[in-house]
């Protein structure tokens, strides 16, 4: 499966918690969601999400398998998202240039 770098894997996320409320499927909704919510963007909270979507994954193996993947779907957007920010490095540095100021 490729993942595009401008992939949101919130969209992923948005439509099975959407399901899952339709249906009231409230073991799946006692974890994922509060994981979500919390989030803020950074480093920790991806971190935090990734593992709470790779629990429901492998806990709840009784959903349809759609749901199941929208959440492999999204738990790849974050592995991406996360690798991509762990080895990017400036561009607009040049540490040959000495600051002659």
């Amino acid at each position: 499966m490729t993942i595009k770098t401008n992939t949101n894997p919130n969209e992923f996320i948005a439509q099975v918690i959407d399901a899952w409320c339709d249906r009231r499927e409230l073991k799946a909704l006692y974890c994922l969601p509060p994981a979500w919510i919390s989030n803020k963007g950074l480093t920790d909270g991806w971190e935090t999400l990734r593992a709470e979507l790779k629990y429901t994954y492998a806990t709840f193996t009784n959903l349809p398998p759609n749901e199941r993947d929208e959440l492999k779907r999204a738990i790849d957007a974050i592995d991406f998202g996360l690798d991509s920010r762990l080895y990017q490095t400036p561009t607009d540095i040049n540490l040959d240039k000495q600051n002659t100021g």
